[in-house]
């Protein structure tokens, strides 16, 4: 059989090329290094692909006509790849919060059907790919009729986001009384945040996607902080 040029990289487990495909895989092949020529954004997204998913190896002839036609697609949809730490970064966001909302949970198995061919694991994707899920759910998040039907909150955000974020500021501040149990939460999200950047990253994503952007934690009731924590 055909190697696609010798032994490959990454994910494309040594690119064996069935004989009866070669045509096809150098039609892909070709298409990549002639977009790489063509357009030198294509030529930055086909290296951080490769980095991220590919272990590094630029030769189109490397990979397998799965991974060059999933390059191409991800281009022909506008997909930005994301380098390798920004897809660190998000994977982990996808996965806490998976663990921490069932209805995110919900959402991105959805997704993985809808669009990542049933697979679940968040490791397994792209960074370009969890950015195209998030774009989604604010799209739906913003077009979806507000349960309670009460306008705009005081915290500046409309929207889904916004009233969730607002309802909980105002259940936070229903209560001034002092109250021992989410002290400690709220200190318990500061020392998570100076961890390290990625820890205060993620609490930053959490805040902006269910918490209408507010990232002080002291401006959130106990119920809320203890649902992140």
């Amino acid at each position: 059989g055909c190697k696609g040029g010798g032994k490959g990289g990454g994910g494309s487990e040594g690119a064996w090329i069935d004989p009866a495909d070669w045509e096809e895989h150098q039609a892909y092949v070709n298409q990549v290094k002639a977009l790489q020529k063509k357009d030198p954004a294509a030529k930055d997204q086909w290296q951080t692909y490769t980095d991220t998913v590919g272990r590094g190896t630029r030769d189109p002839g490397k990979h397998t006509i799965e991974f060059l036609k999933g390059f191409l697609d991800s281009v022909g949809a506008s997909f930005t790849f994301s380098s390798s730490e920004e897809t660190r970064q998000l994977v982990s966001a996808v996965k806490l919060l998976r663990r921490k909302s069932q209805k995110f949970k919900a959402f991105w198995t959805q997704f993985c059907i809808d669009h990542g061919n049933g697979l679940n694991d968040p490791g397994k994707h792209e960074g370009g790919y969890h950015i195209k899920m998030l774009d989604n759910m604010c799209v739906q998040a913003t077009m979806a009729p507000r349960g309670g039907g009460h306008g705009h909150g005081k915290g500046g955000r409309d929207g889904a986001f916004g009233s969730g974020g607002d309802h909980a500021v105002k259940r936070a501040k229903l209560s001034d009384q002092w109250d021992p149990m989410k002290d400690n939460l709220v200190q318990r999200v500061k020392n998570y945040q100076k961890m390290g950047e990625q820890h205060r990253d993620l609490w930053g994503r959490y805040a902006d996607l269910y918490l209408g952007g507010f990232r002080d934690p002291s401006r959130h009731d106990a119920a809320t902080l203890d649902e992140f924590c």
